[in-house]
């Protein structure tokens, strides 16, 4: 799909930029981001919307990370487009928050985009993962046991709370051959990070490797893997919408979430389990319970003895009582002292 029809299909589907507002543009100097800068700049008046690229060095790279965002801030420039340039150093502040690099440098990446966007007074942020990431993704996700959310990978339009920004993602349709011709049509240079060929990363290995050996018995997998995330997120939305009947029965105090405990063994497993997902979600935003914690928590909530409590990532505790479960991050002493007053 050309990728200028892609934006303005993404835009006729999800509504990504409002009329008269200001788009940040995430830019890298890759093939992906420069793409899609292009396109945007090329429709910006139908659009009817106004750009800032924002480009950042995560400093893993020395000068080759340099030269990199000062040609992608060139490439705008060209495109009649202004941007910021800034630099971070991901290993510095990996060491100090004890994170994973990757983390770090995806973290620190979504900060400065929030930063640029809120110093021009917008909320929206352009990024260009494309129909590829979305294949690596879903990968990804099924290889760790995710359920239907996992499957339905990345969103056209997704709310990052943690960095008070939209996230906007109009290239999801779009294959990374539909790139490399884009780029080749309107003689764009990107420049190629050599981090990306490093099969040691698990992303960089399904792209390179395990994609292409499916794509050579299975023609088109990147694509049949982008149609089952958006069929996953439309049953995934419905099953949240289905949640909200469950979880609008909480009691939330800041501290707790309880629920009465007959209205959790009624409700089905799939709305049990987003019920304990949404309450730990709320007390502790990086509280990632895994599938096997999700069992445990549902078995405790249906069957466990009164008194009977497990511990949570992000400092949390599930608990019981005769009449109510509960998610909580008090101490242990005080969600005993609560939940035995049941």
């Amino acid at each position: 799909m050309n990728i200028q029809n892609a934006v303005l299909t993404a835009q006729r589907r999800w509504g990504l930029f409002p009329a008269g507002s200001l788009i940040v543009v995430g830019v890298s100097g890759g093939a992906d981001s420069l793409a899609l800068l292009h396109a945007l700049a090329a429709l910006r008046k139908r659009l009817d919307v106004r750009l800032i690229a924002a480009t950042l060095d995560h400093g893993l790279r020395g000068e080759a990370g340099a030269e990199d965002a000062a040609y992608a801030a060139q490439m705008a420039k060209r495109w009649q487009t202004d941007a910021v340039i800034e630099q971070v150093d991901v290993r510095r502040e990996a060491a100090q928050t004890k994170r994973g690099i990757e983390e770090t440098a995806r973290d620190l990446r979504y900060r400065f985009l929030a930063r640029v966007a809120a110093d021009h007074g917008t909320g929206r942020v352009a990024v260009a993962h494309h129909g590829g990431d979305q294949a690596e993704t879903v990968l990804l996700h099924l290889l760790r046991g995710a359920g239907l959310d996992g499957l339905a990978g990345m969103r056209p339009k997704t709310e990052l709370a943690d960095y008070q920004i939209v996230l906007l993602r109009p290239l999801l349709a779009v294959t990374r051959a539909g790139i490399d011709a884009y780029c080749q049509s309107h003689r764009i240079i990107p420049r190629e990070d050599a981090s990306n060929a490093d099969t040691g990363l698990a992303r960089n290995w399904l792209r390179h490797t395990v994609i292409p050996l499916l794509e050579s018995r299975f023609p088109g997998a990147p694509r049949a893997l982008s149609d089952l995330a958006e069929n996953a997120a439309l049953d995934a939305d419905y099953l949240q919408f289905m949640a909200q009947e469950l979880i609008g029965q909480a009691v939330v105090d800041g501290r707790a979430i309880r629920l009465a405990r007959p209205v959790f063994r009624a409700a089905h497993p799939a709305l049990q389990r987003r019920f304990i997902r949404w309450a730990a979600h709320v007390l502790a935003s990086d509280a990632d319970l895994s599938h096997e914690r999700i069992e445990a928590v549902t078995s405790l909530f249906t069957a466990g003895r009164r008194g009977q409590w497990i511990e949570l990532p992000g400092g949390l505790r599930a608990q019981v009582s005769k009449d109510e479960v509960a998610v909580s991050r008090n101490s242990e002493k005080e969600i005993e002292k609560e939940m035995c007053s049941s």
